[in-house]
């Protein structure tokens, strides 16, 4: 008999033979057992399909796992064992063995693919699994489609995948959703094996909140792929909103808003305001767009309109409101109130013509009244609080005054006075007085201030200034020169113009006048002219140069040298038509003044200079000046050395000489009358009245009288230098 056995049996089956021969006892039966390979003996096997994982997905690790401890072997049920290299295949432990699969790093023949595979351990088979590609492919093969629904309606999504586009088979499906603010949420899940390649998301009484993507996301256990999301469109007409600012009572003149406010989906296609007398705006339409106020906002669900209310607004105001699926219509009624003229803008323009001031004011409103008259007052600002003068002018009379205003001309004023100015507009409610402006009326410039810079023998150059210009820009000043002190015989004038030369401004300028005649007199004015008229600056006197001549030199001769002063003869210049000569200066080379005297006969002057220094060289220039002061030109160069001093050590003058002598004769009267008394006093036996300490004192007395008097003379000496030098200094300032 044969018989297959269940793993494990054929242990039972031997255990109960060895009872036998134990018990004595003899089984008269032959058994061939046909063991099934045990495959009860392992813990872990592979599922009976392995899904190796797809390109990019990674690795995947499948194990077999025994009881006792074993090696462990895959092989196919054709006999032949998978190599352990190509496969990953690695003994993690001496019970278990593992296999690592992926695409990417592996290679997977056919009969990998095909051919079913066993683990084997010692006479023990695992049951036998098989390998396949895994699949998670994208897109799906139907995504959710876009769906628009009114508030309150039911709506489902779909989405449908390929059965072999997702091996093995999906895990869960999930619904996920994007609101329109941009929160995302889960808002379906499902598991477990798919039943159905169609997956379906219900959404029941919709609401605008429900507004936004889906998509369902495909999982297996390699990853997931999603579709493209669905859009869920929700449309609602919530009407629109309409506010008034002010919501109170509206005064001629205020400016009012209309605020619309649509609440819809779809927008509005227009908003439209209308009046009694028609319409003036359209969010749609730019030709009912009437000038009768601003647009600040004009989106699709909302505008804003500002306007100033004035009569034309007193009535019924109507907004339209269209959107794709809805229309809707609603009035509102505005009374107006009339009121006074509106604010006053005041101002005046100064004219050329003397006295004008012209006056132009504005309104900004009539009220919703007509004007009737403005009011004209005007004083100078210096009178006080009262309006002595006023000019009532009817808008019915001038063509130049409207409803908005107008300008009216002043003259007779005064020039360059500054007046105060009001307007009063009235109409049949009231008048309304502006504000006071104030404007000072044109004049000429202020007289200029005219001076001298400079002067050549043909030229002079004149400077002015001006204070201010009268309130006109100056156009052009006038220089006039004449040797007339009136002004009035032989008078030239020149007109420059303020643009033409950089060297004039409002303020000031400069000009020289050249071909002139030399050392003459000119009377000379200037006048600042704007369009007011002129001012004119005092005479200015100004000559031209004219220098004395030179020097004639040869000198005639130098004489009279001595310790402190010399004289030179020169030749007199001629004068050339430039004035008397009044003075002779001479300077030495360091351009210093040189005390001096000089006196002038037949031609020749004879000039004196005094207080020199002994024994000192002197190079000097006389110069010759004239009754305006002006000096000529230098003389050629000539050389003197006044006399030298005697010599410090033997130069002593004559009363020092004197004392000197006398001192000496005092010694020798002393010296003899010392010895001889000595003589007397050995020869006689008596006392000396004089004695060597007298003759001593003769001698200490006669040098202190010879030191004091040389010390006298050297002081004198030094002042008398310093004293010469003090006065070069002074003639040099002069």
């Amino acid at each position: 008999m044969t018989m297959e056995l269940e793993p494990g049996f054929s242990a039972v089956l031997e255990g109960i033979a060895s009872f036998s021969r134990i018990h004595g006892r003899l089984l008269l039966c032959t058994c061939v057992f046909i063991s099934t390979a045990g495959a009860a003996t392992f813990l872990e096997t592979p599922p009976a399909i392995v899904y190796v994982p797809p390109a990019g997905f990674g690795w995947k690790e499948v194990r077999c796992t025994t009881r006792e401890a074993s090696t462990i072997r895959w092989v196919y049920t054709t006999g032949d064992e998978l190599d352990e290299t190509t496969y990953n295949i690695t003994a993690t432990s001496n019970r278990s063995s593992t296999m690592r699969l992926s695409l990417l790093d592996q290679f997977l023949s056919v009969s990998f693919l095909t051919t079913p595979v066993r683990c084997h351990a010692g006479n023990h088979t695992s049951s036998e699994f098989r390998f396949a590609l895994g699949v998670l492919r994208s897109p799906l093969s139907g995504n959710p489609v876009d769906v628009i629904v009114s508030e309150g309606m039911d709506v489902h999504f779909t989405c449908s995948y390929n059965l072999l586009a997702v091996l093995p088979p999906p895990t869960a499906v999930t619904w996920l959703f994007v609101s329109q603010s941009g929160n995302q949420s889960e808002i379906l899940n499902e598991t477990g094996p798919a039943q159905s390649q169609i997956r379906r998301l219900q959404l029941t009484d919709v609401t605008r909140f429900n507004a936004g993507t889906y998509k369902c996301v495909i999982k297996n256990e390699f990853g997931m792929i999603s579709s493209l999301p669905g859009m869920l469109t929700v449309e609602y007409f919530d009407g629109f909103n309409l506010t008034v600012t002010p919501a109170a009572t509206v005064r001629f003149g205020m400016e009012v808003t209309f605020n619309i406010i649509v609440s819809a989906l779809p927008a509005a296609t227009e908003i439209r305001l209308s009046r009694s007398d028609g319409p003036f705006f359209s969010s749609s339409n730019s030709n009912v767009n009437r000038p009768l106020g601003t647009v600040t906002v004009n989106d699709t669900n909302r505008v804003q309109y500002k306007f100033t209310a004035d009569a034309s607004w007193n009535g019924s105001i109507t907004v339209y409101v269209l959107t794709p699926t809805h229309n809707e219509t609603s009035s509102t009624t505005m009374t107006v109130e009339l009121d006074r003229p509106g604010a006053i803008s005041v101002s005046a323009i100064p004219l050329c013509f003397a006295g004008n001031l012209l006056v132009h004011w504005t309104t900004s409103g009539n009220g919703g009244s007509e004007i009737t008259s403005y009011t004209l007052r005007w004083r100078k600002s210096s009178t006080g609080s009262t309006w002595p003068n006023k000019r009532t002018l009817m808008v019915s009379r001038y063509g130049s005054l409207t409803q908005q205003g107008g300008n009216h001309t002043l003259t007779e004023l005064e020039n360059g006075t500054l007046y105060d100015i009001q307007i009063e507009a009235t109409n049949g409610i009231g008048s309304r007085v502006s504000d006071t402006v104030s404007k000072m009326t044109l004049s000429v410039a202020h007289r200029p201030s005219l001076v001298h810079l400079s002067s050549s023998e043909n030229s002079l150059l004149l400077g002015w200034s001006v204070g201010q210009n009268g309130g006109a820009e100056i156009l052009h000043y006038t220089v006039t020169w004449s040797t007339d002190a009136s002004l009035a015989v032989e008078t030239k004038s020149l007109s420059l113009s303020v643009s033409a030369y950089a060297n004039l401004t409002q303020e000031k300028g400069r000009w020289r006048l050249t071909g002139l005649t030399k050392g003459t007199e000119y009377y000379t004015n200037v006048d600042a002219n704007n369009c007011v008229g002129s001012s004119i600056s005092a005479v200015q006197i100004c000559s031209t140069r004219c220098n004395p001549g030179r020097s004639s030199l040869p000198m005639i001769h130098k004489e009279a040298i001595s310790q402190s002063s010399f004289q030179l003869v020169i030749r007199a210049p001629s004068e050339r038509n430039c004035g008397q000569i009044t003075e002779y200066i001479v300077r030495d080379s360091n351009h210093t003044r040189l005390t001096t005297t000089y006196s002038v006969a037949n031609g020749n002057v004879t000039i004196i200079v005094k207080g020199l220094e002994a024994g000192r060289r002197y190079a000097v220039q006389v110069y010759a000046v004239n009754n305006r002061s002006w000096e000529g030109p230098p003389s050629e160069q000539v050389t003197v050395e006044t006399e030298a001093a005697a010599s410090s050590e033997g130069g002593l003058s004559t009363a020092v000489t004197i004392a000197i002598i006398v001192v000496s004769v005092v010694v020798a009267f002393g010296i003899v009358i010392t010895i001889t008394c000595c003589c007397r006093s050995y020869s006689h036996k008596l006392k000396p009245v004089f004695t060597r300490s007298h003759s001593g004192m003769f001698v200490f007395i006669s040098l202190y009288i010879y030191i004091y008097y040389n010390k006298r003379h050297l002081e004198k000496k030094s002042l008398s230098a310093r004293q010469t030098t003090s006065m070069s200094s002074a003639s040099l300032v002069l």
